[in-house]
């Protein structure tokens, strides 16, 4: 919990509000997610869930795409993916959120200069 509380007040920080955290921590969620989803569906592309094994076959297939994910991370030549793509994540949302906080400023300061022109 410390470190969720660290974060927003990091993001507090820089000025954000809820709905541009939202896109930084969404991207994030979304670039961890992407090379777990991607190795499960390229590495055991062909699952049956309407056999009787089905489901079980299912949660091995996302046991195993974590299970190569953790193990880019540990083995050599040490490759933390999940790392990198998390960073990307971040990146793409932070970028979404400094345009988004661009568009609210600009916008406050319209209203502003037209209330102080019809003063």
């Amino acid at each position: 919990m410390r470190f969720i509380n660290r974060i927003n007040r990091q993001l507090n920080g820089y000025g954000y509000n809820l709905k541009e955290k939202s896109y930084i921590i969404g991207g994030g969620l979304i670039g961890a997610a992407t090379p777990i989803v991607a190795a499960r569906y390229f590495v055991f592309p062909k699952i049956d869930l309407s056999t009787p094994n089905g489901p079980i076959a299912e949660l091995f297939a996302w046991l195993g795409s974590l299970a190569i994910n953790a193990s880019t991370m540990v083995i050599e030549p040490h490759m933390p993916i999940p790392l990198y793509t998390l960073s990307a994540g971040v990146g793409i949302g932070a970028l979404a959120a400094n345009h988004s906080k661009q568009k609210r400023i600009a916008k406050k300061s319209k209203i502003i200069l037209e209330q102080e022109v019809e003063k």
